[in-house]
């Protein structure tokens, strides 16, 4: 089966994407901005994204589309400030084709922050042997399988890596939370990129509570060292702590699960300055986990205030009818 691939909708025109294309640059984004808008199609192990134009109405996570094939959804499309895909360009710094990851092409990559009723959500840390950013905090995810739609690739890596099934009804949401061009490694001072990767964040919003999912959980040593549950106000300390001094005195610990190589998990506290949010991948927050992380705030402070009017709305109608 044909592997998965990267095409940009430009009007009439549609961009085959490279290893070293940058997508915001081929979507006409300018230099100093890093994020546009998006409507993004995925279908027979095709992704296609579109800058969202004015007309279409208004901005969510998902589409409604007739045909059940497709995928589709509106959504932020960003990269890093730094991102290497650009500065190649900017710089003019040749790169071969040569290497068996760049003549792959852009890989597309989903991943999911699991989300309990209670609002918390759970990231894994990274092995230390990984290849690629090796001890960096991300939500469960992988690539993209060419047999495989966005939804079942997020519910496989869901359960290979942590053991959690994903189960999407009335009850439980599987939402975008967002899309990260994302390459390895991740500022040329390092070396030139190697890996080129678009990723889909997910949000699953499941009706069980974080003790209850949290028994459910089986690490893969292979894929995952250590497992945290955040609440969005640590989530919001984290990301908003300008040093790890800051983070440590509002927030000194929290409760992890580590798993062993020989699978065994034991619970224990851990410095919340492990998770401290520096670029250098290595046993901090990977920079579009961070946007992840963003997304899903702005998602729980919206909800916040639905709830808040709605409750608000009732309240005057109750008035009215008295």
């Amino acid at each position: 089966m044909a592997p998965t691939r990267v095409i940009i909708e430009k009007g009439e025109e549609i961009v085959e994407t490279t290893f070293i294309d940058c997508l915001l640059d081929t979507l006409g984004v300018l230099d100093d901005h890093n994020e546009i808008p998006v409507v993004v199609n995925f279908q027979d192990n095709c992704l296609a994204i579109s800058v969202l134009s004015t007309d279409r109405g208004v901005f969510s996570s998902g589409m409604t589309t007739d045909n059940p094939h497709l995928e589709s959804y509106v959504a932020v499309l960003k990269h890093s400030h730094r991102c290497p895909l650009r500065e190649l360009k900017v710089k003019q710094i040749p790169i071969t084709l040569e290497d068996k990851h760049i003549s792959s092409g852009v890989k597309i990559a989903a991943a999911v922050l699991v989300q309990s009723s209670d609002n918390f959500i759970l990231l894994t840390k990274r092995p230390d042997h990984m290849r690629t950013y090796p001890g960096a905090w991300v939500p469960p995810g992988g690539h993209v399988e060419p047999h495989e739609s966005l939804k079942e690739a997020v519910g496989r890596e869901l359960t290979e890596e942590i053991g959690l099934e994903l189960v999407s009804n009335s009850n439980n949401t599987l939402k975008v939370l967002g899309l990260w061009e994302a390459a390895y490694p991740p500022i040329l001072e390092w070396g030139l990129p190697n890996r080129h990767h678009l990723i889909v964040y997910f949000n699953f919003i499941s009706n069980e509570t974080r003790e209850q999912l949290q028994q459910k959980i089986k690490l893969d040593p292979k894929e995952v060292s250590t497992s945290v549950w955040l609440d969005p106000f640590f989530v919001t300390t984290l990301l908003n702590s300008t040093d790890s001094a800051t983070l440590q005195n509002s927030i000194p610990t929290c409760e992890a699960t580590l798993v062993n190589d020989a699978g065994i998990q034991s619970v224990r506290e851990l410095p919340s300055t492990d998770l401290f949010t520096f670029e250098s991948y290595e046993g901090r927050i990977a920079v579009g986990t961070k946007f992840a992380l963003e997304e899903w705030l702005k998602g729980i402070e919206n909800s916040f205030k639905d709830k808040t009017l709605s409750h608000l709305y009732q309240h005057i109608e109750l008035e009215f009818r008295g």
